[in-house]
């Protein structure tokens, strides 16, 4: 009887049944402690990652994700871990001297999450120490094309090709070529129909036409709606400025890049939560390099804001950075 598999419909119902269950607070906290410790299996984690593989939350569900956050705040506890995590990250004894590190990277193209591993901390780490001594970070374009780099990729291609049963002479358009006509056709039928200049300029304007027609609050609810859809968090600069501010200024500043605030178009990535209309900005020095500060503020002057910017080298020498907040704002 028990080995009898249930038929769509009553499976259906089970399902259906489950999503109706709710447990009582006492009784989800009786699961949370049960389960507290336990460690799944290898098995489990990889059964668990292919079901929500390919699964986003709705909308609704972000929403209330967000509004859920709204207005909370971190306990002190945690706010300890966070500031201890930052400085012991910085402060942290490695293994091998700064020259050795730099020769591991430069000499050996050894990539920054090798030597972490070797050095036995993270990747960000390692190139936050060689910056900071004035090494030279690659770029990802630089990265890609070291030999060893090409070598792995060059691999994953084979092993790929190994296991795809239409590669190669096994598909049946191999040695076949398309014509002319029927290039066209295709880069027709997939969009990459080429526009003449005068249709750019034409289809630019149009589109310049119609954001011009929104309104300053119809414009920040299309951004903020879009910023939303992307789940935007924190990166790992923008924590650590927010862990430099709450040990020197606990619970005066909040974290806003996320959308929650929306300012002629911009938004910014920290406000004060006193009353006073302050916002610190931090400017990656790649994203915003050849920008100019002072337009920012200015933009900012208009709602009542007045705003300070912070370049992202500047966090390599964080006294410096709180010294620069306090003598702006306090």
């Amino acid at each position: 009887m028990h080995n009898t598999p249930h038929s769509p419909e009553t499976i259906k119902k089970i399902k259906e049944a489950r999503a109706r269950q709710t447990f009582t607070p006492e009784r989800n906290m009786k699961i949370s402690l049960a389960l507290r410790g336990r460690k799944r299996s290898l098995e489990s984690r990889l059964k668990m990652s292919l079901v929500q593989k390919g699964k986003k939350h709705s909308p609704e569900r972000i929403e209330a994700n967000r509004l859920g956050q709204l207005g909370k705040k971190l306990s002190e506890a945690t706010k300890q871990k966070i500031s201890i995590y930052w400085q012991n990250r910085h402060r942290k004894e490695l293994p091998y001297t700064i020259e050795e590190i730099s020769s591991m990277y430069l000499e050996q193209n050894m990539s920054l999450r090798q030597i972490g591993e070797i050095c036995g901390c993270d990747g960000g780490t390692i190139k936050l120490r060689l910056k900071k001594s004035g090494y030279t970070i690659r770029t990802v374009k630089d990265s890609a094309n070291l030999p060893h780099m090409r070598n792995a990729s060059s691999e994953r291609m084979k092993h790929w090709h190994k296991d795809n049963p239409t590669y190669g002479e096994f598909n049946s358009f191999y040695g076949k070529t398309h014509s002319e006509e029927t290039k066209r056709k295709i880069q027709i039928a997939r969009g990459k129909q080429l526009f003449s200049p005068e249709s750019i300029l034409k289809r630019s304007k149009s589109l310049k036409d119609i954001w011009d027609s929104y309104t300053p609050t119809q414009r920040n609810e299309r951004i903020y709606k879009m910023w939303v859809a992307s789940q935007r968090q924190p990166n790992s600069k923008e924590a650590y400025l927010f862990s430099l501010l709450e040990s020197a200024f606990p619970n005066e500043w909040g974290y806003v890049g996320n959308g929650t605030l929306v300012l002629n178009g911009l938004i910014p990535d920290f406000v004060s939560v006193d009353g006073n209309k302050h916002i610190i900005e931090l400017f990656g020095d790649y994203w915003h390099r050849g920008e100019n500060p002072r337009d920012r503020e200015i933009k900012l002057a208009e709602r009542g804001y007045s705003a300070l910017i912070i370049w992202e080298h500047e966090l390599d020498n964080p006294d410096d950075v709180l010294a620069k907040v306090k003598k702006i704002f306090y």
